[in-house]
């Protein structure tokens, strides 16, 4: 990352959710378009406990989302299935209305919509095995289990690391990752004679921030 200078753009807070989003301070006036939406999926679909914060801004021509979820817990038989219901829960129920009269015609107004996708968080997908055959692959250092990870989707989104921190206090693990992503941005000056689109590259870090207990917005 550099000597680079970020600036923070949005910031949301739901009880022990918490998504922040920051960008480098020389592309803070090309960001634009930023909503926030959140949805509750704790005790009855309505505590904040459970559920998630997703941010929607465009850099340039281009739209990300950025989600944050704490999903459903629990090892039981089925609690994949309550988890499954959370996540399309979350898709279904999150929405960036438009604004119109802003240059927010276009704007994407659900998650899938966008077009680079980073979801993030306590996703809670546990490993559900017997003890003899989860003992076999961890030997073999061969399994994966979707708890603390992040996961993307869309073109033009690169993987470039992926580490997480030990602890020997928790079965959670702190995890961040590096990705490059193309930006379109249009020529302005030129888009009458002929529109010239060129994708640049950006690293998008995220790094699992800490929780506190009380919910709170801020633009920047």
């Amino acid at each position: 990352m550099g000597h680079s200078r970020y600036s923070l753009v949005a910031s949301k807070q739901m009880v022990g959710i918490f998504l922040t989003v920051w960008v480098k301070s020389d592309l803070r006036d090309d960001v634009h378009s930023m909503k926030v939406s959140c949805v509750s999926r704790g005790l009855m679909g309505y505590l904040g406990n459970k559920g998630s914060i997703s941010i929607s801004m465009c850099l340039h021509q281009t739209s990300f989302c950025f989600i944050c979820s704490h999903l459903t817990s629990g090892q039981k038989e089925g609690d994949e299935l309550r988890r499954n219901s959370d996540v399309m829960g979350i898709l279904r129920k999150t929405r960036f209305p438009r604004v119109h009269g802003m240059g927010d015609d276009n704007s994407p107004q659900m998650i899938l919509e966008h077009d680079r996708i980073i979801w993030l968080g306590d996703l809670n997908y546990r490993i559900a095995l017997s003890y003899r055959f989860a003992k076999a692959l961890v030997e073999m250092c061969n399994w994966k289990a979707l708890c603390d990870r992040i996961l993307w989707y869309g073109r033009g989104l690169c993987q470039l690391s992926y580490v997480r921190g030990e602890s020997k206090f928790s079965d959670h693990r702190p995890v961040y990752s590096v990705f490059s992503a193309e930006v379109v941005s249009i020529n302005h000056n030129r888009i009458w004679k002929n529109s010239s689109c060129s994708s640049a590259r950006i690293e998008v870090e995220e790094l699992l921030p800490p929780s506190h207990g009380y919910t709170e917005l801020s633009f920047f």
